[in-house]
């Protein structure tokens, strides 16, 4: 293949007795494979780009590293990387199709785990999540019989469950406790999708208790309210994981006591402002979709409650910035985190938009979007931070929160 090019892929550092790798991934999940290579891999594999061919990237190698690289090595690389469908070209392209195809035809959106090889297994599922609850600065199992149904919504991470299990046990032990809803409508954070501001499936979620059913009527309902086709996207929800980990917890927590269905959506990147000043509220998708939703919510024969499966700052080298975190870093991070927060416990979502956007989102907080949407649709005054946390790493370093709404 004399112009390799390369699709777009993950890349995280590893380090191996004291040597550096790189592992590249594939965030769209067309692909299962992790790939280690050395930093002058990874620099030859930049350079598949579709015009550089076998010459270009010889000359641009050895003016780099001041090495031959032979044309051997870069089909050597070539190779692996076709062999592992990293390469945009004919055989990933029909392996893509079939895939696709393969997933919308599917009723169940599979588990990420599951697509990975790695089984369910209920028990350790169900011990692991109320581990969480009863940890040394969890809040304690869930309390049912002071049962009330004052909440309306909530913001609960989507850090996977080693990290932030705590967090969301804060959250959920309130659900549990102050909400007999049976519907969740499930607002997700679109990590890899480029396109679709609002993204919706029909498909049962699976999880290690079966599968987490999808309120059809209220799905079918929504995309008929709505001008625009609300599945455009809908293959983004194959590999991503914020509504699976939500739809996870909630069905290690009802699946034996009480029946829910889900409505999943997930939000993507809101357009940049032009001048500074304008408000998602500004654009005709974002307050349609919004109006719609809240209606729905507000009129619904059942209990639907919303909740924002929202991570919020992205800090360190691992997420693009210049310097690893330190402990003042942490602390600044945790008192601007929080300022935030207090404008989500408002209700304020044109205030906290401004808050994140004032410095551009420099905190690459990942929930802009659907917290934004829930704070819209909710249209509550009264939230309650339970919990806030961050995963201190100097590398990347993640924040995330519990608070709920009523």
């Amino acid at each position: 293949m004399e112009y390799p090019k390369i699709r777009y892929l993950e890349s995280f550092p590893v380090e191996e007795d004291g040597q550096q790798y790189i592992g590249l991934r594939d965030p769209k999940n067309y692909s299962d494979k992790i790939v280690f290579v050395s930093p002058p891999t990874l620099f030859i594999i930049s350079l598949f780009d579709g015009k550089n061919s076998h010459v270009d990237i010889q000359a641009k190698f050895m003016g780099r590293y001041g090495e031959m690289l032979l044309s051997e090595q870069i089909s050597e690389i070539t190779s692996k990387m076709d062999e592992n469908l990293f390469l945009d070209n004919q055989r990933f392209q029909k392996h893509k199709e079939t895939f696709e195809k393969e997933f919308l035809d599917s009723p169940v959106r599979k588990s990420i785990s599951e697509l990975r090889g790695v089984k369910a297994d209920p028990e350790a599922t169900k011990k692991e999540v109320e581990s969480y609850f009863l940890a040394e600065d969890g809040p304690g199992l869930p309390d049912e019989s002071q049962k009330s149904n004052s909440l309306r919504g909530a913001v609960l991470p989507h850090i996977d469950y080693k990290r932030g299990g705590i967090c969301y046990a804060w959250g959920y032990k309130e659900i549990v406790e102050k909400s007999d809803a049976d519907t969740f409508v499930i607002l997700g954070t679109n990590h890899t999708g480029m396109d679709g501001l609002y993204t919706l499936t029909d498909k049962d979620f699976q999880t290690p208790f079966g599968t987490a059913p999808a309120n059809r009527d209220f799905i079918e309902e929504l995309e008929n309210r709505i001008s625009w086709n609300l599945r455009a996207w809908e293959f983004d929800h194959q590999s991503e994981h914020s509504i699976e980990l939500q739809a996870t917890f909630l069905h290690s927590l009802f699946h034996d006591k009480r029946p829910f269905s889900i409505v999943p959506i997930l939000c993507g990147a809101f357009p940049p402002p032009t001048n500074g000043n304008e408000s998602p509220w500004d654009f005709p998708t974002v307050r349609e979709f919004a109006e719609t939703l809240k209606d729905m919510v507000n009129q619904s024969k059942g209990k639907v409650f919303v909740i924002a499966s929202a991570d919020l700052a992205h800090m360190g080298p691992q997420f693009g910035d210049p310097n690893p975190m330190k402990d003042d870093d942490l602390k600044n991070l945790k008192e601007k985190d929080l300022e935030t927060l207090r404008l989500v416990e408002q209700g304020d979502g044109e205030g906290f938009y401004k808050d994140v956007m004032r410095d551009e989102n420099r905190r690459k907080i990942c929930g802009l979007s659907n917290i934004y949407t829930l704070l819209k649709t909710t249209d509550s005054k009264q939230g309650k931070l339970l919990r806030y946390d961050q995963w201190p790493d100097e590398q990347g370093t993640v924040s995330f929160t519990s608070m709920v709404f009523s």
